[in-house]
């Protein structure tokens, strides 16, 4: 326990650069003490912040780019999980703090992606939204899924494999397997492969 308060407080007064220029042994030595899972061949950009690292895992050969946010709860349905082979774009901002999210294999998430699976409850008027709370129903992605640049996926949302959703779509309900959604809501405009992608 000592030893993992240590390596804690070494990364906030060091920052996770630290663990992001540290030698490849090291990562994985890190790792593997801080975060639930730390996959191999893991590679970090610059400038990432993270929140309750003992509640996100990272799948083997994921890319995480720079200046990404990611961040998870303090319970089990609050984790955050990203699949083997997924790439986060720069300035991605990735938050379960509220409800869990979790993103499959091979996914490509662009640039200023918004992925948070949290509300703010604001049911009584007579107080201040800030001061209602949160609440968060939690956010699954399949595999194979594409978020283009600038995409906000609200609270709730299923997202099926196979999908490819547009640059500067929110998704605000949930997308079958292997559709294309673009706009403001999103919404399908058309199938991967045609009709022959429900087969």
């Amino acid at each position: 326990m000592f030893k993992l308060i240590a390596l804690r407080t070494l990364l906030l007064l060091c920052g996770y650069e630290f663990l992001r220029s540290s030698s490849r042994k090291l990562q994985l030595f890190l790792g593997a003490r801080l975060f639930a899972s730390f996959g191999a061949d893991v590679v970090l950009g610059a400038g990432i912040r993270f929140k309750n690292c003992s509640g996100i895992a990272l799948g083997q050969s994921s890319r995480v780019a720079h200046d990404v946010f990611l961040g998870s709860g303090n319970g089990f349905k609050e984790m955050l999980s990203i699949g083997a082979n997924v790439y986060v774009g720069p300035r991605a901002y990735i938050d379960a703090t509220d409800g869990g999210i979790d993103v499959g294999d091979h996914c490509l998430i662009g640039p200023n992606v918004v992925i948070r699976a949290s509300n703010h409850v604001f049911s009584d008027y007579s107080r201040t939204i800030n001061s209602q709370g949160c609440i968060g129903k939690g956010i699954k992605i399949g595999k194979d899924v594409w978020l283009g640049s600038n995409v906000v996926v609200l609270d709730g949302v299923n997202i099926g494999s196979g999908c490819v959703i547009g640059a500067g779509a929110v998704v605000t309900r949930d997308i079958p397997p292997y559709s294309i959604a673009v706009g403001v809501p999103a919404k399908v405009i058309a199938l991967r492969g045609g009709s022959e992608a429900l087969k």
